[in-house]
């Protein structure tokens, strides 16, 4: 049982987007450039996702499970601070790097759907200015996170900062559950996503390069 309903649930996503606008806004410019620093290939590029994904969990933290919701849930926002840390520390230490020049099929399907996020609030909500922008918001930015982990390789690193993640998500489908959003389900899916990227880079390994 929540302690708000679906009316106040919403009403919060007012409430940021009207309360810190430029951060809101400014978090979605940063998706963008994160999605778009999925087809430079590189350890660079891959180190500074994660940096930008450390910096996007700081303000989902301190603006959304701080300021917006009051810390209703207590354990939220240490989720989303080991996310970050986990994330920062793969920014600056070596090694995170991933295996190609664009994005695997199942992370581009997570960048996609992280950032037309505000539709699905659209389609099951009361509409605008009661939608999810930018990535601010836990569900969003839990799939921009798979996403960039699903393709981050070695998978010693996108294994273990996946686990935070996970904790998120089932708090958001026990959101969906009580509150009757379908939408807040597709951070647990996107597990599934994940997975088989996972799957197929260990199946490539495996079969090692093909000889002409």
């Amino acid at each position: 049982m929540l302690p708000y309903s679906r009316e106040v649930y919403f009403s919060l996503f007012e409430q940021l987007n009207g309360s810190r606008p430029i951060a809101v806004w400014l978090s979605l410019a940063l998706a963008l450039v994160l999605s778009a620093m999925a087809f430079r290939s590189g350890s660079a590029a891959r180190r500074s996702q994660c940096a930008l994904l450390a910096s996007l969990w700081i303000g989902c933290m301190a603006f959304w499970f701080l300021a917006t919701t009051g810390g209703l849930n207590f354990m939220a926002p240490a989720f989303a601070g080991l996310q970050a840390l986990g994330l920062g520390l793969a920014a600056i230490l070596p090694g995170p790097r991933d295996a190609g020049t664009r994005p695997s099929l199942p992370a581009a399907a997570l960048f996609g759907v992280a950032l037309l996020w505000p539709l699905l609030d659209g389609w099951n909500g009361p509409g605008w200015p009661l939608l999810r922008i930018g990535a601010l918001y836990p569900e969003p930015l839990i799939l921009l996170s798979l996403g960039v982990l699903a393709d981050l390789r070695p998978r010693g690193w996108s294994l273990p900062l996946a686990l935070p993640l996970l904790l998120l998500a089932g708090v958001s489908a026990y959101e969906a559950q009580a509150l009757g959003l379908v939408q807040n389900y597709l951070p647990l899916a996107g597990f599934a996503a994940f997975a088989l990227a996972q799957w197929a880079a260990s199946a490539r390994d495996r079969s090692g390069p093909i000889l002409g």
